[in-house]
């Protein structure tokens, strides 16, 4: 009997652990209502991955359009969601994307967003939008821009992201 009590509090720590790992990969990829609202298009879900290297914890999704606002181009949200070992770590890798960046034009510095956060685009073909906050990074691009993507949703999606973490 003590055998079986001992199984039971041990598979309960499981769970336990188990719960608490979904609720901190509550941010793995935005849904396919946010992704359709910033597409302004209906998408689906057409790659995910997820990894951990280095201390580093990284999930990865693709929303596609499944119709096109115009005939030649089919757009495609691509999302990062990006957990560090520390603030600091997070920080150093955020400023190594903007340094590699520096010099293009359409480059934005957001205040309203996270502890720092960044907009590129050449307001025909891209957007691409990272935040920081803590030891989170986020990084959604959206690829082949069209009259129905929606920088004020992406913005309201992530903000509402940042809020939470």
């Amino acid at each position: 009997m003590t055998k079986y009590i001992f199984i039971l509090i041990l598979s309960s720590f499981g769970f336990e652990e188990r719960k608490a790992a979904q609720k901190n990969n509550s941010f793995e990829c935005v849904s396919q209502t946010d992704a359709e609202r910033i597409l302004g298009l209906p998408a689906k879900a057409t790659d995910h991955s997820s990894k951990e290297k280095d201390g580093v914890s990284r999930f990865e999704c693709t929303f596609t359009a499944t119709e096109n606002a115009n005939a030649d181009r089919i757009s495609h949200l691509y999302y990062i969601y990006e957990q560090y070992k520390s603030a600091a770590l997070a920080h150093e890798v955020y400023q190594g994307i903007l340094s590699a960046n520096n010099g293009m034009s359409g480059q934005k510095q957001l205040d309203t967003l996270g502890d720092e956060a960044w907009l590129h685009t050449d307001s025909e073909n891209f957007e691409l939008l990272i935040f920081r906050k803590d030891n989170h990074m986020v990084r959604v691009k959206i690829n082949k821009l069209t009259d129905k993507t929606s920088l004020p949703e992406l913005m309201n999606v992530m903000r509402r992201m940042a809020a939470t973490l």
